[in-house]
């Protein structure tokens, strides 16, 4: 039998003085059970003691305390996605955290799911878009950058040969198919793998290249070992409109210039990837033609890949050092310690203090390490 949510600390941990956090998960599995894992093992690694409930048990906590007026039990409670989750049942959790937080990951994609009334029940939205942040309201949006696991995320290629040319990690979404068509001539001589559905949408894949896809692999260490089995990976960021994608969920518009968890991840694993432009923030990041490669559309592309594939030292010390800025700046711990920052400066100072934590990213950057400037 489950305990009620408000001893949990005291069952689990027995205790303390550490700050206590309730992690809400998201709901769904594959994916999202691994970033769901990253994140519950980051907030432990800074010593918060945590549980994680479901929607369900989450239900039960905030029925069994009505009418009590004992003190919040969490210091934080902490909702992933939120996709899931009413502003009604929302607004409820003030009964069992000191702060309520959202951890956004998927905007601006389907950001029309988290109106108004749903982000004001939190003290403060962590957003993966910092095109987003102004739609959560003042004081209440901050940008919590992509991020990645390496404890999942990591080299296991021992050394050349790679088994693939190219690889692409993704669905094949009508602007990636339509890149990949324009290059058909080429991507047909190489060894390639295209994983995840590419038949879901109105614009047909070249039928040369059909004979490259696979099926998704729905968990991320399998995602792990391909990035390492390729000489590329490609990384083709999904685009933000309603009139890009019918899925999009995005009717105001909002853009996107924050580059995507693949980003992060192919680095984490060693691999050399080439990304396409779409994303302006990405030099924040990783260095152009330093650390990453950059195209812009299917002839320059198409030359890029000639080039690299031609240069496996190259390739091999720009994904090195790609992987050595990962793991200095960009894993859950770098973002867990900055959401903790702002979790404090809120129980201490407010609402305002979302906004003053927020500030501090303009003189250490978004991994939360003091810098100039951009790179």
């Amino acid at each position: 039998m489950l305990a009620p949510l408000w001893r949990l600390p005291r069952i689990l941990h027995g205790v303390t003085t550490i700050p206590r956090a309730l992690v809400i998960g998201t709901g769904f599995g594959g994916w999202f059970a691994g970033f769901e894992r990253a994140v519950l093992a980051a907030l432990r690694r800074a010593g918060v003691m945590t549980a994680r409930a479901s929607t369900a048990i989450l239900l039960d906590g905030l029925a069994a305390r009505d009418g009590w007026d004992a003190p919040a039990p969490w210091d934080l409670v902490l909702v992933l996605g939120g996709e899931r989750l009413d502003a009604a049942t929302a607004r409820s959790l003030r009964r069992l955290g000191r702060v309520v937080a959202a951890w956004v990951t998927e905007d601006p994609y389907t950001i029309d799911r988290r109106p108004e009334a749903w982000a004001g029940a939190f003290d403060v939205v962590f957003t993966n878009e910092r095109m987003a942040v102004d739609r959560y309201g003042p004081g209440r949006g901050v940008h919590l950058p992509w991020c990645t696991d390496p404890q999942t995320y990591r080299p296991e290629r021992v050394g050349p040969p790679e088994e693939l040319d190219v690889v692409f990690v993704g669905s094949g979404f009508p602007h990636r198919v339509r890149l990949l068509n324009a290059m058909a001539d080429l991507l047909a001589t190489l060894r390639v793998e295209l994983v995840g559905p590419w038949d879901r949408w109105d614009v047909a894949l070249d039928p040369r290249l059909r004979r490259f896809v696979r099926p998704p692999t729905g968990r991320p260490e399998a995602e792990a070992r391909l990035y390492s089995r390729a000489a590329i990976t490609l990384n083709v960021h999904r685009l933000p409109g309603p009139h890009d994608l019918p899925e999009n969920l995005n009717a105001s518009h909002v853009g996107a210039v924050s580059p995507n968890n693949r980003t992060f991840d192919v680095a984490a694993c060693g691999a050399f990837q080439l990304v396409d432009d779409t994303r302006a923030d990405l030099p924040r990041y990783f260095r152009p033609g330093e650390e990453i490669e950059v195209f812009r559309g299917p002839e320059d592309l198409a030359a890029k890949l000639r080039h690299y594939l031609g240069r496996p030292q190259l390739r091999r010390a720009m994904a090195q050092r790609a992987r050595r800025r990962v793991l200095a700046e960009h894993t859950y711990d770098h973002r867990i310690r900055r959401m903790l920052h702002i979790v404090a400066s809120l129980g201490a100072r407010g609402r305002e203090g979302a906004e003053h934590a927020d500030r501090l990213e303009l003189l250490h950057g978004p991994a939360g390490r003091a810098r100039a400037g951009p790179r």
